[in-house]
């Protein structure tokens, strides 16, 4: 079980502004989002040479087996499409502008949340990749060290996605108390909730064991 602390703002870590890599970073995804031309994409990333060097060096990582190596960000971008480099450059915000040791645990965090989180909605694929954002971007304060909502308002996410973070209000908002309420070993609380969004307790349980072991092999390169 974990503790609430991991996930919020160290007072010393505050910051004024956010690392220009993690700025290209979102300034991508708010591309993606807008259905931005790929080229935008690639042109956006290339304002950073640390962006295009931590993208590469992922994409190429033995992790997710493309089989060959990847040599430039045109190739990345025409290799992944759009779903997959959303969802990788959402991660690579734990790991540009950082330095920081509590990155690497604020990653695990933020991938068992998001990675359990999507599995909450099998049959609705927006809905899971909604979910996925929710639990990656739940840790995005601490992890930049300003006000969550500052923070939101540079990103163009989808409506439900920034109900339930910003206010805990929304469609998600039970989904997201219900991977709180697992993470935090609150038993009572989790059965309830799983019973009110009709998931079966067996399932949630070997889905977040599957989650943990994900967000190993991803923060800690470890199974």
């Amino acid at each position: 079980c974990a503790g609430p602390f991991i996930g919020r703002i160290d007072s010393r870590d505050s910051q004024e502004q956010i690392g220009e890599s993690r700025l290209v970073v979102m300034d991508m995804l708010n591309a993606l989002r807008q259905d931005n031309a790929l080229s935008e994409v690639t042109a956006i990333a290339k304002r950073d040479p640390a962006v295009v060097v931590k993208l590469l060096e992922r994409v190429n990582s033995p992790i997710y087996g493309l089989g060959r190596q990847v040599g430039s960000l045109d190739e990345v971008v025409m290799i992944l499409g759009r779903e997959a480099l959303y969802r990788w450059l959402s991660i690579a915000l734990f790991s540009l502008d950082g330095g920081r040791g509590r990155d690497q645990t604020l990653l695990f965090l933020a991938l068992c949340r998001a990675s359990l989180l999507e599995t909450l909605a099998p049959n609705d694929r927006q809905q899971a990749a909604e979910l996925f954002l929710v639990g990656l971007l739940s840790v995005v304060d601490s992890l930049l060290g300003l006000p969550r909502a500052k923070i939101l308002e540079k990103m163009h996410l989808a409506a439900p996605v920034v109900a339930v973070l910003r206010d805990n209000a929304g469609p998600y908002a039970q989904h997201w108390a219900l991977a709180q309420a697992l993470e935090q070993g609150e038993i009572e609380q989790t059965v309830a909730l799983a019973e009110a969004l009709q998931i079966n307790m067996a399932k949630l349980s070997e889905n977040y064991h599957q989650a943990i072991t994900l967000a190993q092999t991803v923060a800690f390169g470890q199974a």
